[in-house]
């Protein structure tokens, strides 16, 4: 996940004047507020109170943020244990408002670590390739549709499907638990992932 805002941030620090150079000058973000001890009792309280309701607001804002499925599962992935539904995916190599066509070396198989390549319309290799990825411990981005499938991305935006590890090992494999793992890729990608079971 990039972060891409920081709400606050509070330091209680001894000497203010050489950590506002440093924070304030060498970092950049501007200081909001200065609270010292001779403030008196009440605002510090009040202070106290106000960073304990952050403490808990902010992680929970920074949470419900966090990049999530946008739509349904594909109808590869559908009804599958742990299929949380399809996200946009941008190449870094994006080649802009095209359509572009592609193959995938696994289909919609969370336990194999995959390779969607790039291809003509009629299905040759074209140079591109992204693998398969871990989203976080817990979740894996898995390419779709089945494998072999030569099927389009409008605007070089592909829709991957998204999976809960441990539900699918637990769905499908019978598995106590399971995790996201980094994966040697099938040719020609060079990194790849998977849903690796207990």
């Amino acid at each position: 996940m990039n972060m891409s805002l920081l709400g606050h941030s509070v330091l209680r620090v001894t000497g203010s004047d050489r950590v506002e150079r440093f924070y304030g000058g060498v970092l950049g973000p501007p200081l909001w507020a200065r609270f010292h001890k001779e403030g008196g009792f009440k605002m510090a309280a009040t202070a106290a109170r106000l960073f304990r309701i952050l403490a808990v607001c902010v992680p929970v804002l920074m949470f419900t943020n966090a990049p999530a499925a946008e739509h349904e599962p594909s109808k590869d992935a559908k009804g599958m244990p742990g299929a949380k539904g399809t996200i946009e995916y941008k190449p870094t190599d994006w080649a802009g408002n095209v359509t572009t066509y592609w193959t995938d070396t696994d289909g919609v198989n969370p336990g194999v670590a995959g390779c969607h390549v790039g291809v003509t319309q009629d299905g040759k290799p074209n140079g591109r390739f992204f693998g398969e990825a871990c989203q976080s411990a817990a979740i894996l981005i898995e390419s779709n549709p089945g494998a072999g499938v030569v099927h389009s991305h409008a605007n070089d935006l592909g829709h991957p499907d998204t999976f809960d590890c441990k539900a699918w090992c637990v769905g499908v494999k019978k598995a106590k638990g399971g995790v996201c793992k980094p994966a040697s890729a099938p040719s020609p990608c060079t990194a790849s992932a998977r849903c690796e079971c207990d």
